[in-house]
């Protein structure tokens, strides 16, 4: 079973992840890719994250992205930061223009990617610190992180 997270901006109504499923679940273009990405998150949800899965994240620095590599997708990319096997805090994201460019190539990716990246810093931190830390499978400790 994994335990999913997402960050909220300070002042903003919805959380990252929130952004992304309204942007992008009645996107007509990009359906197909969103309904795989759900479909996993269900499924790791459930069942948690093999192994071979983890070794797949699209790692873009410290942030991550979905699906991971051989899952599908093409244009469509989701962020997240898998803190621990049974934790994955996820952000928002968007999709490339072309399916060969590169987060940093997409207006849609890169303003995401980039806030993103800075989450998964202070995040690392927060664990190294151990201002967060696992109990009972669950994040405890200062989950308030300031960018």
């Amino acid at each position: 079973m994994v335990a999913y997270y997402s960050i909220q901006q300070e002042g903003h109504d919805n959380h990252e992840t929130d952004k992304f499923i309204t942007k992008y679940a009645d996107n007509e273009q990009f359906v197909d890719e969103y309904n795989e990405l759900f479909t996993l998150l269900d499924d790791w949800g459930e069942n948690g994250i093999p192994y071979a899965h983890r070794r797949k994240f699209r790692h873009e620095n410290e942030a991550k992205s979905l699906p991971p590599y051989g899952m599908g997708g093409g244009y469509l990319r989701l962020y997240c930061y898998p803190m621990v096997d049974n934790i994955l805090i996820l952000g928002n994201g968007g999709h490339k223009v072309n399916i060969t460019d590169t987060h940093q190539a997409s207006p849609f990716l890169k303003p995401h990617f980039d806030f993103f990246r800075a989450v998964a810093r202070k995040l690392d931190q927060a664990w190294k610190d151990r201002e967060i830390y696992v109990k009972d499978n669950l994040l405890e400790g200062d989950l308030e992180l300031w960018l």
